[in-house]
């Protein structure tokens, strides 16, 4: 099945891969590409190192040079796949990178420091730069002893911000992609540790890494509406990554190592096993209907349930799996 899935799959080890051909494909070779975004017809990515790096692989349409098949990398030569030289993400560890809606901006979070770099992409390769700092802490001991920006996306005109350390939204003003210094901080419930977010067209459903809760802030008021659990499962509930789409939200669970799908009311409809410590996940649609496609970062494992999307919404079992060492970011042909 995976033969038919255009992906473009993101690593903890030194890999980043594409699938959609009879045989899975080296793509571009960097230390630890853990995410990864689409932005004027070419793909950029994090190099979630200590000292953070973003990079450019061109037009991600063919084989990269020295493309080789994904089982043959053991001791392979190959060319990095790499459009020009890294440049640095302005702190430390960054595990997410956004673009702007027109692809004019890069956004780029630093987990360890909790700097956000806003980076212009130009004809030339990259032009202005803008570091958004932050200080403050949570109660979680040893998760927030710092600010830890997680998660960045432009909403109604606006980039925010997931800090995970500080339990806070960063809400800053954008004027043409470029984001004012002073942002607008929205408190999240103290030990949620706040990591990504999906918009539903007028509030944000935030995922709590830390407390295994969803947040609904409204985008008009700016406050939290509503916090609720989301999960049940047996097992820790560390959550990851979030999406909103037709009409539910489901939710990665690390620990349980389930999916959570939620209803409108955000009530929990179902709890699906998946792969060991589901990092990220993206919905795909396929020939043989939609499915939810899942990155398994301890299994080394990408993975497949199917999603029923004609009457209620639900989200089948595993039927399909690919090895892929560490797996962080699931990427759908043009749509990340």
């Amino acid at each position: 099945m995976f033969h038919s899935l255009d992906l473009i799959i993101g690593t903890g080890a030194h890999h980043v891969f594409r699938t959609g051909g009879a045989k899975p494909r080296h793509l571009a070779q960097i230390e630890r590409p853990t995410f990864l975004t689409r932005a004027q017809g070419a793909i950029f990515g994090v190099s979630e190192v200590g000292h953070g790096k973003i990079f450019r692989i061109g037009d991600g349409l063919g084989p990269a040079a020295g493309t080789i098949p994904l089982g043959g990398l053991h001791g392979a030569s190959i060319a990095n796949g790499l459009d020009g030289e890294p440049i640095a993400s302005g702190g430390s560890h960054p595990c997410h990178i956004a673009a702007s809606l027109d692809g004019g901006w890069l956004y780029v979070s630093n987990y360890g420091d909790g700097v956000v770099r806003a980076v212009e992409v130009t004809a030339e390769g990259f032009g202005q730069v803008i570091d958004l700092t932050h200080a403050g802490s949570g109660p979680v001991s040893d998760r927030q002893t710092g600010p830890h920006a997680h998660f960045a996306a432009v909403v109604d005109g606006h980039l925010v911000i997931a800090d995970l350390g500080t339990d806070h939204l960063r809400v800053h003003p954008l004027i043409e992609g470029r984001p004012s210094l002073e942002p607008m901080l929205v408190r999240m419930p103290a030990g949620s540790g706040p990591r990504h977010f999906a918009h539903t067209g007028q509030a944000l459903l935030v995922a709590g890494e830390l407390d295994g809760s969803i947040s609904e802030v409204s985008t008009s008021s700016w406050q939290v509406e509503r916090t609720v659990p989301a999960a049940t499962a047996k097992g820790d509930h560390y959550l990851s990554h979030i999406v909103f789409a037709r009409g539910v939200t489901i939710v990665g669970v690390r620990g349980s190592n389930t999916l959570s799908v939620l209803d409108e009311h955000l009530a929990i409809v179902q709890e699906i096993p998946t792969a060991a410590w589901p990092r990220h996940f993206a919905v795909a649609n396929t020939k043989s209907g939609a499915a939810v496609v899942v990155a398994g970062e301890r299994s080394d494992e990408v993975v497949r349930h199917p999603l029923e999307i004609r009457g209620a919404v639900r989200l089948g079992e595993i039927t399909d799996r690919i090895k892929v060492p560490t797996p962080m970011f699931i990427g759908v042909g043009e749509e990340f």
